[in-house]
């Protein structure tokens, strides 16, 4: 066997092996949320669904799922248009202070998430400010903004500026050549910041344990849950929720793949 057949069987091993190592908690996970015994161990004492059933009737899942969806949702669009701006701001614009602009974006990145939710804390307990989900979103906003914004400002980079040029040239006014020409060529960045700051804004416990009052959301009631052991019905909340992920990324991979194969100049003749 050839030496150049060696590594790439060794390297599919290695791919096989990390997959497993990644995803075999997943499955382990949704495997046991049709487990019929109230205890994760093997051997399974039957198949049964439910624990599903039993997750729609708790009202208080239900509640904490929509909060989590209304957090999620109004916080990435918040960091969406803060942090596109603010990439194509450090990306097109020149001014004084660019790099320490530059700096305080990125920050919130570097300091962790217990010293940001005790400092959203202070500030919210200091105004006055009663604590509910809109301080979640805030404290939310302060961070995937800054995600946004690495993720647009990669984009940018990788934009050619003569095409924004063209368009100037064409006496297109810097509205239109921002909506007509730069946002649609950047829109895969875009899409991408969103799914990252909902995915992070979906999931994170500390800035919403400080900060959220006597609202829930997702990941405070389970962890609620788990001081009373592992519950069958947070494997079934679990794999829904990887489940909406999955088709969340198919459908944003399809979207994708489509407008880059309409783009795609045809073929000469």
């Amino acid at each position: 066997m050839s030496n150049r057949r060696i590594s790439r069987l060794a390297l599919t091993v290695l791919a096989v092996c990390a997959m497993i190592f990644i995803y075999m908690p997943i499955a382990m996970l949704v495997l046991f949320s049709f487990n019929d015994s109230p205890f994760v161990a093997f051997p399974m004492s039957g198949f049964t669904t439910r624990w599903y059933t039993d997750l729609f009737a708790d009202r208080r899942i239900i509640g904490s799922v929509w909060n989590s969806l209304f957090v999620g949702g109004v916080s990435t669009a918040i960091a969406t248009v803060a942090g596109t701006c603010a990439a194509f701001a450090m990306a097109r614009v020149s001014f004084r202070g660019k790099t320490l602009v530059r700096i305080i974006i990125i920050l919130p990145l570097m300091i962790p998430s217990i010293m940001l939710g005790l400092s959203l804390l202070s500030v919210f307990v200091q105004l006055h400010i009663h604590r509910s989900l809109v301080t979640v979103i805030l404290g939310y906003c302060t961070f995937t903004t800054s995600f946004v914004t690495l993720v647009v400002g990669a984009s940018l980079h990788n934009l050619d500026p003569s095409l924004e040029e063209a368009a100037r040239d064409l006496y297109a006014r810097p509205t239109g050549v921002f909506f007509r020409v730069t946002l649609p060529l950047i829109a895969p960045g875009v899409i991408a910041g969103a799914l990252f700051a909902f995915t992070l804004a979906f999931d994170e416990y500390v800035i919403a344990f400080l900060n959220s009052g006597t609202q829930e959301t997702i990941p405070l009631v389970i962890m609620g849950m788990m001081k009373y052991g592992l519950s069958p019905k947070i494997n079934a909340l679990a794999a829904l929720i990887y489940a909406a992920s999955f088709l969340l990324a198919v459908v944003a991979s399809t979207v994708l793949l489509r407008r880059g194969r309409l783009r795609r100049p045809a073929p000469a003749a």
